[in-house]
């Protein structure tokens, strides 16, 4: 082919394929607490009810523990609190049960846990203070340090919870991005960390109300405990579930709320908002993830912080090849990478967090990227996005580049983005050197990530940074969930976990570090809820 296609972001924006899955864009400066939000509506029912003045209200359901969201997090909070005597429900907004963690696999922790898994490279250790330090270096030191503290001496514990409640590990470590090689505990199956969760609290009684959306939650005018919460049940009609003990709050993100973006992010790029609008209506697996749970606390008095942190990732395809439906990449991005952007020349340590890579592809030409890799990805590398029929489909016609020598390879990058043939061929090799020689001069990268390409066919495949990934910030939470309000003092009844909490990240996060995050305060947040004196 002779045609040459250029990747052009107003281009990209007008549409995310049904494979939308990935994100990108960038770290946002912004540390101070935020309060209470003035003009937040929206609700089927009373907010903020004062039993007080309002008299007893018709109780739908009620429970000791009401979690709200069915992500680890969620299932986390609730086996736990089974654990520990109390009766759980969870209630989630949509019609399938794992939230933001239905598809994902990775657990960070440094080692000591059942499973004793190894490291995969020789001569790498990993404990609690290097754990502690890799996550605060990440954040650029803007972390929670009791937060950051309490993970690290936790995590552990948590992998150990999760195995003895069904979820199955893989029998190695996964190497992490923005590390030397330390690894990550990777589940069996896509979401087998909420779904096995689930299996359990279901098989001890408990209950998942679906298609159950909380607006509100319910106050006791006197003490101003939480004490239950409004919902919208699946036609539509209030419904009121009481919590005899506390509410925990495991909502995840509101990544695709554009008023709260804005006002968090006013300077954010417009193709990345409208990019971030557009994917928001597909779903990751599910949603979209919107801000209803933040602005709810926020009418209580609820204080949140980190709310302008918004982490992003390279993308697993371009947007116009999404409209296409054409995924060129798995979702996860391996540390043993090689990428160069379209003059051909590479621009960065590929082993480097995914928000880091996200900033220095975003200044690269149409915030693009191409991956090169060999026969050895695949077809591992691609499934369950792309067959190698698919690939070799997309390289006939022009999408990807297919070559059996290096001088093919960079032919074929030229015919296809432009750039200058030998320029591309230069920087394969000296790619290859580097690999060879154990050390990269020009960025950095471990050794243990310098794998050289040496399994023919050769590939090369488009990528970019598309839209905001993870917001970092939330609810106000100490180490037991308990949610501050803005006062400073513990709001009585609320306690919440996961990614709709702020302050365990500071600007970014390495692989695992969300989940992980999740699964062990969760498994705090319902331990704690559980011990609450019974309201009523």
């Amino acid at each position: 082919m002779t045609e040459t296609h250029s990747f052009k972001r107003r281009d990209f924006v007008k549409g995310l394929g049904v494979a939308a899955l990935g994100a990108a864009a960038m770290g946002v400066a912004g540390c101070a607490p935020q309060g209470k939000g003035a003009g937040d509506e929206g609700s089927s029912a009373p907010a903020s009810v004062n039993l007080a003045n309002t008299g007893d209200i018709e109780w739908g359901r009620e429970t000791d523990v009401l979690v709200v969201g069915s992500g680890v997090a969620g299932y986390a909070a609730a086996v736990s609190a089974t654990d520990n005597g109390a009766e759980a429900l969870v209630c989630e907004q949509y019609n399938g049960a794992g939230g933001a963690s239905g598809g994902c696999q990775i657990f960070y922790s440094w080692g000591s846990t059942a499973l004793d898994l190894p490291q995969k490279f020789e001569g790498i250790t990993d404990d609690a203070d290097q754990m502690y330090e890799a996550v605060m270096a990440c954040g650029s030191n803007l972390a929670d340090p009791e937060l950051t503290r309490a993970l690290v001496d936790n995590c552990a514990d948590t992998i150990d919870f999760l195995v003895e409640n069904g979820c199955e590990f893989e029998p190695e470590l996964k190497p992490v991005e923005g590390r030397e090689g330390q690894g990550a505990y990777k589940t069996a199956q896509a979401g087998g960390a909420p779904f096995a969760l689930k299996e359990v609290f279901e098989g001890r009684g408990g209950e998942t109300l679906l298609e159950t959306k909380m607006t509100d939650f319910i106050v006791d005018g006197d003490s101003g405990r939480v004490v239950g919460a409004w919902f919208e049940d699946k036609k539509g009609n209030p419904l009121a579930i009481k919590a005899r003990r506390a509410v925990v709050m495991c909502t995840g993100l509101w990544l695709h709320d554009t008023d709260m973006i804005l006002k968090e992010w006013p300077t954010i790029d417009q193709d990345l908002l409208e990019a971030n609008t557009e994917s928001g209506s597909k779903g990751i697996p599910f949603g979209p993830f919107m801000g209803d749970h933040i602005k709810a606390g926020q009418r209580i008095g609820a204080n949140m912080r980190h709310m302008s942190y918004m982490n992003s990732e390279p993308y697993h395809s371009t947007m116009d090849l999404q409209e296409l439906v054409i995924a060129t990449e798995g979702l996860t991005r391996e540390p043993d990478e090689f990428h160069v952007n379209l003059n051909g020349v590479r621009f960065y340590d590929e082993s480097k967090t995914r928000g880091q890579m996200a900033e220095d592809i975003y200044a690269q030409p149409e915030s693009t990227y191409l991956v090169i890799y060999d026969g050895k990805w695949i077809p591992g590398k691609m499934l369950p996005f792309a067959t190698e029929d698919d690939m070799n489909n997309w390289a006939e016609q022009g999408y990807m580049v297919k070559a059996d020598t290096f001088e093919e390879l960079a032919a074929g990058m030229a015919r296809v983005w432009g750039m200058d043939e030998q320029v591309a061929l230069n920087t394969i090799l000296t790619y290859n050197s580097y690999c060879e020689a154990g050390e990269d001069p020009e960025f950095g990268k471990p050794k243990n990530f310098l794998t050289p390409l040496d399994t023919p066919p050769y590939w090369v495949s488009p990528k970019q940074t598309a839209h905001v990934q993870m917001t970092l910030g939330g609810y106000d939470a100490d180490v037991d969930g308990h949610v501050r309000h803005v006062n400073g003092e513990n709001i009585p009844g609320l306690y919440a976990a996961g990614l709709c909490t702020g302050g365990h990240f500071g600007k970014d996060a390495i692989m695992g570090t969300y989940q992980m995050t999740a699964a062990t305060f969760g498994r705090l947040a319902g331990i704690a809820a559980a011990a609450e004196e019974a309201w009523a």
